[in-house]
């Protein structure tokens, strides 16, 4: 089923049940005039912004990537998605991605499309956490985020803690932005820090390895002692592992609720800011 086809399923089915539901029927004017209206007003405002910034950029763009096949099937994906996208400055930044790909050092970019895929599965809060994380070090992420400032490059490659972002927007829940890195993460924008060998603190590790490892002997312990016949000195014995199992228990999920996940931007990161940043 293709889009047109489901839109029509929808409208249809509407239409179907709002004389038996009231609320359907208010449901169906609605939806017509954001499929009639909204929709195209979407597309038009992507292709405006575009040309817009095209017109800043006049000396910098590659006119011959501008007429390829290419740029078209860009546009053409651009408007496909941006058409439902309620939020204008994520219709913002998808025009800027267009504006961006057409300039000589971009041009012939061979990860536009990859890009493209990201950004379409970045929402207007994931864009916002995304660009706080490294304009933030700088004290003044804002110019990004409300499209006065080009994002740059040298201060990508930073180590930032989750508590450090939260605290860079206490306007939002926290739990919300922790969410949302560990999305950021899972689609390959930025990527856990401990995966990498520097700034790592080994003596911890090896910590966690014993404390992991006697977890392991005590349950193994406790096992045994349980299956066999019990005597006083066992019964003692199981006693204190049960307490010192606990205890390691405690210790580890105080650990985990208090940790703090390192993270840094990844190369296709930096390529999604770079090609959503402020024309200049």
């Amino acid at each position: 089923m293709n889009k047109d086809q489901l839109l029509k399923v929808i409208e249809s089915t509407i239409v179907s049940i709002s004389a038996s539901i009231p609320i359907a029927a208010t449901f169906a004017t609605g939806y017509t005039e954001y499929r009639n209206s909204l929709q195209e007003r979407n597309v038009k405002e992507i292709i405006y912004t575009l040309f817009k910034s095209l017109k800043s950029l006049e000396e910098r763009v590659d006119k011959e990537y501008l007429k390829s096949g290419d740029f078209k099937s860009l546009t053409m994906k651009v408007c496909l998605h941006g058409m439902d996208e309620i939020h204008e400055e994520k219709r913002k930044y998808l025009s800027y991605f267009l504006a961006n790909s057409c300039v000589v050092e971009n041009s012939k970019d061979l990860i536009k499309n990859s890009v493209l895929e990201t950004l379409m599965r970045l929402s207007k809060f994931d864009l916002i956490v995304l660009n706080v994380l490294f304009e933030g070090v700088k004290g003044d992420f804002g110019e990004v985020i409300r499209g006065k400032k080009k994002f740059d490059l040298n201060f990508a490659f930073l180590i930032f803690e989750e508590s450090y972002v939260t605290g860079l927007l206490p306007q939002y829940n926290e739990l919300d932005i922790r969410i949302t890195l560990h999305y950021l993460e899972s689609i390959g924008v930025i990527e856990n820090a401990i995966s990498r060998t520097f700034n790592r603190n080994f003596s911890i590790d090896i910590d966690d390895y014993l404390r992991s490892k006697r977890l392991d002997e005590i349950m193994n312990r406790i096992l045994e002692l349980q299956s066999s016949l019990m005597t006083t000195n066992k019964k003692i014995e199981l006693r204190e592992l049960e307490k010192e199992q606990k205890e390691l228990v405690g210790f580890n999920n105080q650990i985990e609720k208090n940790y703090n996940k390192p993270y840094i931007i990844t190369s296709l990161g930096v390529k999604v800011l770079d090609y959503i940043s402020m024309i200049e």
